[in-house]
């Protein structure tokens, strides 16, 4: 008999916790993503608790740590001289 994978999923606790952040921050980025916003954190709804898989939190990374060259770029700087 072939045993089931269960997919392991984190907490807004266990966010908080690795990112350092407080409960209410995680929260506030979630729903950031369900209302479409820019840096709203990936997720999936529980009832009334939000839990996060290796996928989500993998993303989360991505966008917590840019890789080299996809940050935006540089903007000029202007001279004070009138």
């Amino acid at each position: 008999m072939a045993e089931a994978k269960s997919e392991v999923y984190f907490t807004a606790e266990d966010m908080a916790h690795k990112h350092q952040y407080t409960v209410e921050t995680i929260w506030r980025r979630c729903r950031m993503y369900e209302q479409g916003e820019k840096g709203g954190w990936p997720h999936r709804r529980d009832g009334r608790s939000i839990r996060f898989s290796k996928q989500d939190v993998a993303a989360i990374d991505e966008l917590m740590n840019p890789a080299p060259g996809k940050s935006a770029p540089k903007r000029k700087r202007r001279s004070l001289a009138v």
